[in-house]
């Protein structure tokens, strides 16, 4: 039996915050016995029109599966998203759901709060080193955040009675020039600042390299402080007093909550996890830092790392990009999969309508609607340990087939395809010992796929776009045979191949006895209605590979090789029957018939052809002259 599972929703899982929340639900999960399924989208990465396929992932998990589920929100940048997700959620969960997020909202939140560690920070420079003139230097792209944590930078001022002075706020962009500005506001101060508290670690650091290059020591003549305890902030000299998050807490705690929510043991509204200080030597202490030449080497190790991924992700496009069929797709694919760092197994998975016609394309195509089957999903391409799966359809009732969950405890991460608003399906990736190795150069890696798809969708879309419009320049609309210009084109090719096989030329022209008549008397429909009567009388009569054209008005030309005079007298008879049998079942007003002559040879040339289709022409001409010529004398015998 399956253990019960937890999903996941989270973005940007390359994330520092994401991955390491993500390895916190997973050690935590697993104590309990819980299986995680981690559902994740890239959104907000300003990829135009491309990313609107992001809101597929809500698409792939059947959610009456889980026994809870946890939504970062806060992770998500487009509110849209967000906002489908958390709709999605409330009305189809019948399971506890754990929001991650900045404050309560529609479900129980975990709450980071990230803001009121300004607080100690600003109490630790008060307290510990004396300082009273202390500054603040806020992001601008970050503004939200920035001026929380300067509210409370303001407010931990206010708690020790020591004024707020507007000309130590400051704000700027990451950019060293605005940083820059900020800094000579301070400077520039009737007393300069002892301290500068910064929105986080890289300004921080842009900042302290500046006042270097002033002239001012770090921290002898001001000191500083960042938020995040990035490691380079850690390796820097002096190492950087900071705020560190507690990112693998926050995952422990959130699964703590949700599982205690699934027991009935819970019903606070939010749980808040703080963020601490971590002490560096930037503030004036003699804080730890990162030995740097370990730092230096994890620095070389990434950029190795990140140069190689570049590398591969180019040769990746390049050779998927020609790419017109899914089976050698999947083949190529399989060399790349093997070269994924940590990967344990690795699925792409196909909804039954990724390559569906749309509504535009089957019209301009006239081709018929696709049955497709909404409840299963294609297992297109499988690898476990290194060694290729059977391709499989199974029920969508669950993301992936139920032998795949069998006996595992492996955490599998889900990542949606798409192109546009075109939804492809989503690849399911795991990893040895469930340790997440998902590095932002894996999304690249994920869009040359769904570039293959969409070249492949838009393959079959072009083909049957180009074979409509052969149709269209060679085919008669009327009866669906040859007209003029396909007549043309094919014949070459076709007598070309009779003269290489050595086989007779059977040439033959027909038209209808009456068609005049017919339009005079019911119509010019009728009279069309007549003409493809005989289209399908000649095209249900002739051998396979035979040619039959309607050159305009009621004149058809049929072209075959390896005729004799009695095939070619059965032909004519079958046209014949075809023809009276019509006539017996049908009720309409008129008769249709029609007149033939054929002409067989076995020495031909190209240019022979038409003086060919002249004497079948003339031999058509006596017999109708027969025909009328009978039928005058059928009615002076009957006067």
């Amino acid at each position: 039996m399956r253990t019960q599972k937890i999903g996941v929703f989270v973005s940007h899982i390359f994330g520092e915050y994401q991955h390491g929340f993500c390895q916190g639900v997973i050690e935590k999960a697993s104590e309990f016995g819980f299986h995680v399924d981690i559902f994740c989208t890239t959104d907000g990465e300003n990829l135009g029109e491309y990313g609107l396929g992001e809101k597929t992932i809500l698409r792939i998990p059947n959610l009456s599966e889980y026994a809870g589920i946890l939504f970062v929100s806060g992770t998500y940048l487009l509110d849209e998203l967000r906002e489908k997700l958390r709709e999605q959620l409330s009305s189809q969960c019948r399971c506890p759901v754990v929001e991650i997020a900045q404050k309560p909202d529609l479900f129980p939140t975990v709450i980071l709060d990230n803001f009121s560690s300004v607080q100690d920070l600003v109490d630790h420079l008060i307290k510990v080193h004396h300082y009273t003139r202390i500054a603040y230097l806020g992001n601008l792209r970050e503004d939200g955040f920035s001026k929380k944590r300067e509210k409370h930078f303001r407010e931990a001022l206010s708690s020790h009675n020591i004024p707020i002075r507007e000309n130590y706020m400051a704000e700027a962009t990451y950019e060293d020039a605005s940083i820059a500005e900020a800094l000579k506001h301070f400077m520039n101060a009737d007393e300069r600042p002892q301290a500068i508290v910064c929105y986080n670690d890289r300004v921080a650091l842009t900042a302290m390299m500046l006042l270097q290059q002033m002239g001012y020591r770090i921290p002898q003549d001001i000191a500083l402080t960042g938020f995040d305890c990035s490691d380079m902030g850690q390796a820097n000299t002096p190492s950087l007093t900071t705020v560190t998050f507690p990112v693998q807490e926050i995952g422990s705690t959130a699964v703590t909550e949700l599982i205690a929510r699934i027991d009935g043991k819970s019903s606070a509204s939010s749980v808040v996890v703080h963020a601490g200080i971590s002490i560096g030597a930037s503030c004036g202490c003699h804080g730890t830092s990162l030995p740097h030449l370990t730092y230096e080497q994890q620095l070389v190790k990434r950029i190795e790392h990140t140069e190689k991924a570049l590398l591969q992700n180019i040769n990746m496009a390049s050779i998927l990009h020609g790419v017109t069929d899914i089976d050698e797709g999947m083949d190529i694919l399989a060399s790349f999969v093997r070269e994924l760092s940590g990967c344990r197994e690795f699925y792409l998975c196909l909804y039954g309508d990724w390559n569906r016609l749309s509504h535009h394309i089957q019209q301009l195509t006239l081709a018929e609607d696709e049955d497709i089957d909404q409840d299963t999903v294609l297992l297109k391409f499988g690898m476990r340990d290194g060694v290729r799966l059977p391709e499989c359809t199974f029920f969508k009732h669950s993301p992936l087939p139920e032998y795949i969950y069998c006996n595992t405890s492996n955490v599998y991460v889900y990542s949606p395809l798409y192109f546009g608003e075109k939804a492809f399906g989503y690849v399911v990736i795991s990893y040895a010992d469930n340790i997440i190795e998902y590095p932002f150069i894996f999304f690249p890696w994920l869009m040359n796929i769904n570039s293959m798809l969409k070249s492949i969708c838009d393959k079959r879309s072009t083909s049957l776009l180009i074979s409509r419009l052969e149709d269209i320049y060679t085919k008669d609309d009327l009866t669906g045979l040859y007209n003029r210009q396909g007549f043309k084109l094919i014949s070459e090719q076709f007598l070309t191949e009779a003269e290489r096989l050595k086989k007779s030329l059977f040439v033959a022209v027909f038209d209808l006895d009456g068609l005049k008549n017919i339009n005079d008397t019911y119509g010019h429909l009728e009279g069309n209605f007549a003409i493809q009567v005989l289209g399908h009388a000649l095209d249900n009569s002739v051998q396979e590979g035979d040619i039959c054209a309607r050159l305009g008005g009621d004149e058809f030309y049929v072209l075959g090789a390896g005729y004799t005079d009695d095939t070619a007298g059965l032909f004519m008879n079958h046209v014949q029957k075809y023809l009276e049998n019509y006539n017996r079942l049908n009720t309409k007003s008129y008769k249709i018939s029609a007149s033939g002559g054929y002409y067989i040879t076995s020495k031909f040339v190209l240019s022979d052809l038409q003086e060919l289709f002249d004497k079948a022409d003339h031999l058509m001409y006596e017999t109708k002259k027969r025909k009328k010529k009978t039928s005058l004398n059928q009615d002076i015998h009957t006067m």
